[in-house]
């Protein structure tokens, strides 16, 4: 199911677009990170979100995660203080520290 783009409160306009289809585009470079955060939190009737990578190149790092209202959007969640985060790229569940 496409999501409106208002589904999204906050993401890293530099380096993501956000189509009318509802789909995420990263578009920065391969030292840049990119965030896109939904308008409304996670709450124990509406837990449940679904993502598809459609497309990644080789060297990339998908994390899909959960972090308070003002994460900094130039850092992958699970970083830092106040996420956590399922990272594709090595399988880790990152818990506020770049360790896994």
């Amino acid at each position: 199911i496409p999501l409106p783009t208002s589904f999204f409160s906050r993401h890293t306009r530099q380096v993501m677009s956000l189509s009318a289809g509802g789909f995420i585009q990263f578009v920065g470079g391969q030292d840049e990170c990119g965030v896109a955060q939904a308008g409304q939190p996670v709450t124990p009737h509406e837990n449940y979100l679904q993502v598809h990578v459609v497309q990644s190149q080789r060297e990339c790092a998908v994390a899909i995660g959960v972090a308070g209202r003002n994460y900094a959007l130039d850092q992958m969640p699970g970083w830092q203080d106040g996420s956590i985060a399922y990272h594709l790229d090595d399988g880790n569940l990152f818990v506020e520290v770049g360790d896994p």
